[in-house]
């Protein structure tokens, strides 16, 4: 291979080219091992963290198989033919169960896959698993699932979690709806990563949606109004700046101990002992009215230590309303108040902005809802939104059909 570092291309990019045409015109045919690493470098005068990220590139588009222990080889590389009209929308999820599991998140996506289903145009969903490791940073793509996205796909990004992916989708020319909480505007690189490549952009308002919290609780009278949330040192996150704005609204001075971050090294996993003793501390200092939950995974260890260790009753002494409404708020002793957003209209809008004749960048941006139980108002029931928890509805139909049946 002649080697030329003088074009305008980097050094990694030169190198994973040269391989590219080697395979095109035949003289690298898939099976084929390639050098070790340490060899490429040496033969193409290079460090080896060149290498690497040549062998990445290739690793990205498909050429490649990376066998631990055994090589690597060239893959065979299967053309799927998809024109800018395809009715697939490739939809990115963590790893192969996400959607089964009960985790916060994965309830999220099962209601946007849910909406996306209900388009009356037949509107294909193909669900991209992007890593095999459960939990943690994406560091184990699954590239040979990941290519499985074609040159002009409709591709549907849940978030900053999946920016790894970013430069394979803008190779792939992908048409991508990106979402994004507010709390990751923080990162205004992927944001203007992401307007650079013309896609377009979903945005979460929870800061508009903790505003609507406090000024409700205060409505029903509440004046001492806690949030407590998972991780710590986040000053500028959207639950604090909701809250504080929405104490103002309210006419009341923002106390900075109503708002409490639980300092955690291991993430959402086994915090129930942790949890149980800030939210005990949490009403000693503050002897809060009303508290909002920040995380789903933490409500059941919060409700728990509030009527069981606290001995407090939910609402005569502490009204309850927590993020994201979850199946599990409607089998507690109170039904549990929520602030939620209509996850199965966003996967409705994601089927209209991919439908459109010509798909172009802008922003949605998508406010919050109160649904209103037991926790909250004394005698406000068990309400279910459909728009809201879909798969409960879809359970009691399935219930009160078969006994009909």
């Amino acid at each position: 291979m002649k080697i030329d570092w003088k074009v305008p291309e980097t050094k990694s990019q030169f190198i994973a080219s040269s391989i590219e045409q080697e395979v095109s015109l035949g003289k690298l045919v898939p099976g084929s091992r390639l050098p070790a690493m340490r060899d490429m470098a040496k033969q193409f005068s290079v460090s080896l963290k060149v290498a690497q990220s040549a062998f990445e590139i290739l690793n990205r588009k498909g050429l490649i198989d990376c066998r631990h222990g055994s090589g690597t080889f060239v893959r065979k590389r299967e053309i799927v033919s998809h024109n800018n009209e395809s009715s697939t929308i490739y939809y990115l999820t963590p790893h192969p169960i996400h959607t089964t599991l009960h985790f916060e998140p994965s309830i999220i996506d099962r209601r946007i896959i849910y909406g996306v289903s209900m388009n009356r145009h037949g509107c294909l969903l193909h669900n991209i698993p992007v890593s095999k490791n459960m939990e943690g940073e994406l560091n184990n793509i699954d590239w040979v699932t990941v290519n499985q996205i074609p040159e002009g796909a409709k591709v549907f990004v849940g978030g900053l979690w999946y920016r790894k992916l970013f430069p394979f989708l803008k190779e792939r020319n992908a048409k991508v709806i990106n979402r994004f909480f507010q709390y990751e505007m923080k990162f205004p690189e992927d944001l203007k990563y992401s307007a650079d490549c013309g896609w377009y952009t979903f945005v979460i308002d929870r800061t508009n949606a903790t505003e609507q919290a406090v000024e409700y609780l205060y409505g029903l009278g509440r004046r001492r109004i806690g949030l407590v949330k998972f991780f710590k040192d986040e000053f500028m996150h959207p639950f604090r700046i909701g809250m504080m704005d929405g104490y103002e609204n309210c006419g009341i001075s923002f106390e900075e101990c109503m708002y409490h971050e639980i300092a955690s090294s291991s993430g959402l996993v086994d915090l129930e002992n942790e949890i149980e003793n800030e939210v005990i501390d949490f009403w000693k200092k503050t002897r809060f009215d009303s508290l909002v939950i920040g995380n789903a995974a933490m409500f059941k260890t919060v409700y728990n230590t509030l009527t069981s260790k606290l001995g407090l009753r939910i609402p005569e002494d502490v009204a309850l309303l927590s993020f994201t409404d979850h199946p599990d708020y409607l089998d507690t002793k109170v039904p549990v108040s929520a602030i939620d957003f209509p996850w199965v209209s966003v996967g409705r809008e994601i089927v209209k902005c991919f439908n459109r004749k010509i798909f172009t960048p802008g922003k949605t941006i998508f406010q919050a809802h109160i649904i209103e139980r037991e926790s909250t108002r004394k005698g406000a029931g068990a309400f279910v939104n459909h728009n809201f928890m879909p798969e409960r509805s879809i359970v009691n139909n399935e219930i009160s059909y078969h006994k009909v049946i």
